[in-house]
């Protein structure tokens, strides 16, 4: 019941932030990870997503914003990866009217480019389908009633001058050693 790609390491330094974001989601039917560039939103929301799967009856599906270029694109690319079938017809209004049964958990990945058009689509089917969680990351909020947050920082880094053993304690430095 999902569509996440298998992990491929470990996520370093966020078990705070992913403790979060299970309770926001448990309690908020829309939460949103902001930040910036490469701070690792897509990275948590994954680990996040995956953690859920046994949560949601109808599945987790992640859908990559980052390749669409127009509003129209979303409620079918929000379909397929949730393998709905939205036949001929207004996509959104379909959208909505398969995911209303559904206790689903949609990723919505790199949103920022589509806020203006996600913002009304996200609205619709959050009040259409009553056990729909969206969990978006972007580098700016959605700005939709009930929207929480989960502003995302930089990793923690070691102070100076602190020696290489102790250093090695901080995600910061961990990430930077499994990178290199």
């Amino acid at each position: 019941h999902h569509n996440l790609a298998d992990a491929t390491d470990a996520l370093l330094g966020r078990d705070t932030e992913v403790e979060l974001l299970n309770r926001l989601l448990d309690q908020h039917r829309l939460v949103s990870v902001i930040g910036s560039s490469g701070i690792g939103k897509t990275r948590l929301a994954q680990a996040v997503a995956r953690q859920r799967v046994d949560a949601h009856a109808d599945g987790v599906w992640w859908v990559d914003l980052a390749v669409l270029r127009s509003a129209d694109q979303l409620a079918p690319a929000i379909a397929r990866a949730a393998g709905l079938a939205l036949g001929n017809g207004d996509a959104q209004k379909l959208l909505g009217l398969a995911l209303q049964p559904r206790d689903t958990l949609l990723v919505l990945d790199n949103c920022e480019h589509l806020v203006e058009a996600l913002a009304p689509l996200a609205a619709t089917l959050l009040d259409g389908a009553p056990r729909l969680r969206l969990l978006a990351t972007s580098l700016e909020p959605l700005k939709v009633r009930g929207e929480q947050l989960c502003r995302l920082e930089g990793l923690a880094i070691p102070p100076a001058p602190m020696s290489l053993d102790l250093a090695r304690c901080f995600a910061a430095i961990q990430l930077l050693e499994c990178r290199a």
